[in-house]
């Protein structure tokens, strides 16, 4: 779980900026973080999900192996996938990017939420970060 909350705390400082952490919390994060790189994947990829794949894999503080993409819009995948190289996987089925993601992004419209997020199977290891608008992510997992 601390892992967890670590990988949370690091990508909301990348998304925020690292400097707006304190320097105990950003050594910590950075420290625990830094030594495995992780993979980050986007269930939906449009223009949001596209901005913050492009922010994690353009800086510096946090190792990034690969970044998973769902092909929910095909322009944007490919232009991802075109610029990064290897470091962006395309895929076209979103439990492929919950099984090999360390940190999982929802970004699906609401109405599409529900029948994602229960069409996936997802481990006690994993962090999914919902940025859906009105989400009931909370009331999905738990019935």
């Amino acid at each position: 779980m601390q892992t967890r909350s670590l990988i949370f705390a690091l990508i909301f400082a990348l998304v925020l900026g690292v400097d707006s952490l304190s320097n105990g919390v950003k050594s910590t994060v950075l420290n625990k973080m830094t030594d495995t790189p992780s993979t980050i994947g986007f269930i939906g990829c449009g223009t949001i999900a596209c901005a913050i794949a492009t922010g994690l894999l353009t800086q510096t503080e946090f190792p990034v192996s690969k970044v998973y993409v769902s092909r929910r819009s095909g322009s944007k995948s490919s232009a991802l996938a075109e610029k990064f190289g290897e470091k962006v996987v395309v895929c076209d089925d979103n439990q492929e990017i919950a099984d090999c993601c360390d940190a999982i992004f929802l970004c699906v419209l609401p109405q599409q939420e529900e029948q994602v997020l229960r069409s996936l199977k997802l481990g006690d290891e994993k962090t999914l970060i919902s940025l859906v608008v009105r989400s009931h992510i909370i009331i999905i997992i738990f019935n």
